[in-house]
């Protein structure tokens, strides 16, 4: 979590270095997610670190 005194957009747009709060409001208000194919690529990230560790196992 970022070390702000006040999470809003403003403070968190200039903590993550941009220059207005614009981008973070779009996501929080207008931006659409699609959670069916977020939780496939989600499925194919976790594989694939499974099958790529030595042992079967996910690494870190």
């Amino acid at each position: 979590m970022l070390e702000v005194d006040t999470r809003n957009c403003w403070t968190l747009a200039q903590a993550l270095g941009h220059p207005g709060p614009h981008r973070l409001q779009h996501l929080l208000s207008r931006a659409r997610f699609d959670h069916e194919e977020a939780r496939k690529e989600i499925t194919r990230l976790v594989i694939g670190r499974w099958r790529t560790s030595p042992r079967g196992r996910a690494r870190p």
